[in-house]
């Protein structure tokens, strides 16, 4: 199967799912120092759920997939990025009854 076929198949069960994704995306929007090219197809996640429904249909469509933090410790080829990019928003963080502190993967520590 063609790559665009692939890519456009994964496209429709990312949305089937409510999930935003978005076509030949500069990552220059993603990363500190304002660089890299367009990712084939990117996908922000907001929850655990939608950061793992991600993960899952590209791995059943045989799509290579990677996940990008704040874009702070990444340079990006102005060539840009074949396949699936998740951009991990999972921010939540909450103290549990017995005083532990739980934080999903994107969450940031603050002063």
């Amino acid at each position: 199967m063609a790559a665009t076929t692939v890519l456009a198949n994964l496209q429709a069960a990312l949305e089937a799912k409510g999930l935003m994704v978005q076509r030949d995306v500069p990552l220059s929007d993603y990363t500190s120092f304002r660089i890299g090219g367009p990712a084939d197809l990117l996908v922000v996640a907001h929850t655990v759920d939608e950061l793992a429904s991600a993960v899952a249909l590209a791995h059943e469509s045989d799509t290579p997939w990677w996940v990008l933090g704040g874009g702070s410790n990444v340079l990006i080829s102005d060539a840009g990025v074949r396949g699936l990019t998740i951009v991990n928003r999972c921010r939540a963080t909450w103290i549990g009854e017995d005083g532990t502190v739980w934080a999903e993967s994107g969450a940031y520590w603050q002063d």
